[in-house]
């Protein structure tokens, strides 16, 4: 079997965020008009705009404790 290569999107910019979730504190928009708008997935839209209000920051905590994994890469696992 081949392997497929898989692409993975880079992360939002912080920029971004926060014009998404400005646009929609300000009133203007709806939550649905505001991720169309700005091409951002309806339910992506609804995750930021939750976390920011329980948090009010505009990016996710780093996921991990920064230890590095006991995997051992050169085994390949």
């Amino acid at each position: 079997m081949g392997q497929e290569e898989v692409e993975i999107s880079a992360p939002y910019s912080k920029d971004l965020r926060q014009k998404l979730i400005t646009c929609h504190e300000q009133g203007e928009l709806s939550e649905e008009v505001v991720a169309k708008r700005f091409l951002v997935s309806q339910r992506t839209f609804k995750r930021w705009w939750k976390h920011y209000q329980g948090s009010e920051r505009m990016v996710p905590e780093l996921m991990g404790d920064g230890v590095e994994p006991k995997v051992n890469k050169a085994a390949g696992a």
